[in-house]
Order: structure tokens, then C-alpha cells, then sequence
């Protein structure tokens, strides 16, 4: 038989780990791979999974010392195709990589169109 620890013994394996963010467990359901680490050489490298609620492919991007700061993700748009729309309470920016690309913005009934941007 083992003894039984005293207490000033610890008993068992002392292990804890941080529980899931909400936003960590949002990045995880929603089906796309989650790129994590200090930093990245080329978001062009990066592994893309079909992203169903966006309609593209892409990869959630989770670098060290940014959690619960911002979220960052890497989206392909299908050639001569488009996303889903959506909508945000909260400000989005968007750097084109590679293409072109146009932006609609709704307000209410009407839209904008923004200038078309051209990426590197």
C-alpha cells in the first residue's frame, strides 16, 4: 500500500490549464484551422481550410500576446466570386494580399462602394 500524503505533501499531479476563451472556443467551431505563434514569415504560405459562414477558404490567425486583444484571420475569395455578407458591431480591416478586390458597406436600405484596392 502507499502511504497517504500529510499536509504539507501534495497528493496527486498538479497540472492546470487556462479554460478556453469564448473567443478561442468561437475560433474552434468554426471549422477552419487556427494558426498559432509568435509571428508569421508569409500569410500566403498559410494553410487554408473551405470556411462554410464566409464562403471562402480560410485560417484563423491567434499570434502570442494578442489573445483577447484582436482577432486576425486570412480569407481566399474564390476568382471572379465573392463572400458572404456580414455584419459587424465593431471595425473591420482589410489588407488585400494579392488581387484586386471591392468593398460594398450597408447602411441601412442604401450601400456605398468604396474605391477598388489593388494588393502586391
Amino acid at each position: 500500500m502507499t502511504e497517504q500524503p500529510n499536509e504539507k505533501q501534495r497528493a496527486g499531479r498538479v497540472r492546470w490549464k487556462r479554460p478556453p476563451t469564448p473567443y478561442e472556443r468561437f475560433m474552434e467551431e468554426e471549422g477552419i484551422r487556427v494558426v498559432r505563434g509568435i509571428g508569421l514569415r508569409d500569410v500566403r504560405e498559410l494553410p487554408l481550410s473551405p470556411w462554410a459562414r464566409l464562403g471562402g477558404r480560410g485560417s484563423y490567425i491567434q499570434l502570442d500576446g494578442t489573445e483577447a486583444v484582436w482577432g486576425m484571420y486570412v480569407v481566399e475569395i474564390p476568382p471572379r466570386s465573392e463572400l458572404k455578407p456580414e455584419r459587424h458591431v465593431y471595425e473591420e480591416i482589410y489588407y488585400v494580399v494579392e488581387g484586386r478586390e471591392s468593398t460594398e458597406v450597408w447602411k441601412g436600405e442604401g450601400s456605398q462602394r468604396p474605391a477598388a484596392a489593388t494588393g502586391g
